[in-house]
């Protein structure tokens, strides 16, 4: 196990000190949480393999431990309702094809807030309304009892004027290591070629060594608390960290909060979030709200699916 560890460690760490670059990341909508239930947890839980309808935006290494069949979700996101006032809707979706493999699909569709636009002479001229839109599609395999590896490949579209537009691909490659109540994983996220333009211009995708952990403890047959940590360092310099915990009644009735750290000109500012999900039957239902941040503060989710 120790090897196991070193070596995930030193995918997450010792790379990103090869590849930093300093630069400002493009593409950046890549990056934001679309899972309801983590999002209430601070943006922690991509090593958590209680589901994996959204495992096409982070980690397809969770999908082997799935305990069920296969997953699917959709998700609303009023992003940052205060500022850019953006509109995500989201899908997301894995299938077991065995004990040992799997397939996840995903994709989201966001949309900005409208304004003016003028032309040379400074007469209006109409208005446009930014959109970003990404499609992914992944694979989880399972080595052994304890240990899996996933990976996910996304196209992304950024159109940020009527004439400007940005696109790029990205992959992201994952180990997972599985023991009982604990799940460790590291690997890199988004990792890709340079974001082009239509103007041809080229920029750094947001690519970021990523390492992960949960742990589930039962308190007694229908109480119990996941608690989930993730670390990012992205290579354009800058460090985003989330802690999040869970309690679970009769795996019926979730709260959860969390907590999400920043640093200066990361993608995702500090914040603190709150949530709460419900299960019946396979089918489920969760919220999550942001505070503490003013620029993407009073941001509310809300998702459904169902798992079978």
């Amino acid at each position: 196990m120790k090897k196991i560890l070193s070596i995930m460690a030193s995918m997450a760490v010792s790379i990103c000190l090869v590849y930093a670059d300093g630069g400002k990341d493009a593409l950046p909508f890549v990056r934001i949480d679309r899972n309801a239930a983590t999002l209430g947890m601070g943006g922690a839980g991509s090593a958590s393999t209680s589901s994996i309808a959204w495992s096409s935006f982070s980690n397809s290494a969770v999908i082997p431990f799935f305990a069920g069949k296969g997953d699917i979700g959709a998700s609303y996101q009023a992003w940052a309702p205060k500022t850019s006032k953006t509109s995500n809707i989201n899908i997301g979706g894995a299938y077991k094809i065995s004990e040992k493999f799997g397939l996840s699909v995903g994709g989201a569709f966001q949309s900005g807030q409208s304004y003016d636009v003028f032309d040379s002479s400074g007469s209006p001229s109409g208005t446009f309304t930014p959109s970003e839109m990404m499609f992914n599609i992944g694979a989880g395999f399972k080595f052994s009892d304890n240990l899996s590896a996933g990976l996910n490949a996304r196209y992304a579209s950024q159109k940020i004027a009527s004439s400007t537009t940005l696109s790029g691909f990205g992959v992201d490659a994952h180990l997972l290591y599985h023991a009982g109540n604990a799940n460790i994983s590291a690997g890199l996220n988004n990792v890709g070629p340079k974001v082009s333009s239509s103007k041809g211009d080229s920029y750094s995708p947001a690519t970021s060594a990523n390492l992960a952990g949960t742990y589930n403890f039962a308190i007694n047959p229908k109480n119990a608390v996941m608690g989930a940590l993730d670390l990012d360092y992205f290579f354009s310099g800058c460090l985003t960290a989330a802690l999040g915990a869970e309690y679970a009644y009769d795996n019926m009735v979730f709260v959860r909060a969390g907590f999400h750290y920043g640093a200066e000109e990361a993608i995702i500012p500090t914040f603190v979030s709150l949530g709460a999900g419900f299960k019946y039957e396979g089918f489920k239902i969760d919220l999550s709200f942001l505070t503490a941040n003013e620029n993407i503060g009073s941001t509310i989710a809300i998702g459904v699916g169902y798992c079978f």
